[in-house]
């Protein structure tokens, strides 16, 4: 179906970004805590503390150096031997602030090392972030197409969802359809075993009403047969005797009854059931052969014949009675 085809184009898309995910694992959370370590109040004012350490380290070694340098300049070859003696006594004091910048000198450097340290950390996490932004970057381009993707095969879902609401009612009805339909074969087959039955009821009902019509068709005959020779006896004996203007009527041949309709024909196929006994509710079985034969001459009927439902005879003869009758 369009809808599966859509589904599938969605998901190997979404597969696609998952990949590039795996493939470039990002720890942001791992990113976050490194970055909330360096960023915290104690290392900032830890690296405060050590910039301000350095300064007051160079402070102290530029202080010592000027004096150093102005008791350098002071000292000249051609000086006095008080002035020699005086800087003999100014070499402890000068030893000492040599110690003393030698002391800020090694401070300076541990500081700075540590600074150096602390550079290198924030350069490397520089390096990740930016590794971190660009793999952001590529998934967040990912993302752009498939939402652009996703929209174009969002209107095909609409216009998919549009043809659905316009062909609905269409498939109601086929699904109605096909369920009569369905309801059809099912009671089909007991309508079809119910018309065996009728028609073996009718020839029944027809070959005893036959039967009865015989019976008196031959009591008819014996009857009239009979009158005519009692009349005919009469004749003989008296009423050749006897004036014919005295009761015309006497000379008259008797009267023939026939039964109507008569010559009629069965047109229902001949079908035989085995009962157990005379009641048509104990069927048992249909004779395989007769209901074969049956079977053929359905075949040559058209189905619309079987589906048109026919005028009800009965209804439409008690109708024409009524109107007789009135």
């Amino acid at each position: 179906m369009k809808s599966d085809i859509i589904y599938n184009e969605l998901k190997q898309q979404y597969n696609i970004i998952e990949k590039h995910r795996q493939d470039n694992p990002l720890n942001f959370l791992e990113l976050k805590i490194k970055f909330q370590k360096l960023g915290n109040q104690e290392n900032l004012k830890q690296f405060q503390k050590d910039m301000e350490e350095i300064k007051q380290a160079f402070t102290i070694v530029s202080s010592h150096r000027d004096l150093i340098l102005h008791i350098k300049n002071t000292v000249s070859i051609s000086s006095s031997k008080e002035e020699l003696n005086i800087l003999q006594e100014e070499v402890p004091k000068l030893q000492k602030q040599i110690g003393v910048i030698d002391k800020q000198t090694e401070l300076i450097q541990t500081k700075a090392s540590k600074i150096e340290n602390f550079k290198k950390t924030i350069i490397n996490y520089e390096v990740d972030m930016n590794s971190a932004y660009i793999q952001s970057m590529n998934i967040l381009s990912l993302i752009d197409k498939f939402s652009a993707y996703s929209q174009v095969k969002l209107r095909v879902f609409a216009q998919v969802e549009e043809e659905f609401a316009k062909y609905y009612q269409e498939a109601q009805d086929i699904i109605k359809e096909l369920i009569n339909l369905v309801t059809w074969y099912r009671l089909f087959l007991s309508a079809y075993e119910q018309l065996l039955r009728e028609i073996v009821r009718r020839n029944q009902e027809f070959k005893r009403q036959l039967e009865i019509v015989n019976k008196c068709k031959e009591e008819f005959l014996l009857m009239y047969e009979t009158e005519f020779r009692k009349r005919q006896y009469f004749y003989d004996f008296y009423g050749q005797y006897l004036p014919q203007q005295l009761c015309p009527s006497i000379y008259d041949f008797p009267t023939m009854f026939h039964i109507v309709p008569e010559d009629v024909e069965n047109n229902l196929p001949s079908i035989e059931l085995s009962y157990d006994s005379d009641n048509l509710e104990n069927v048992n079985e249909i004779n395989s052969t007769q209901l074969h034969h049956f079977q053929q001459q359905l075949q040559h009927m058209q189905l619309h014949s079987l589906l048109t439902p026919t005028p009800n005879f009965f209804m439409n003869q008690n109708k024409s009675n009524d109107q007789n009758y009135q």
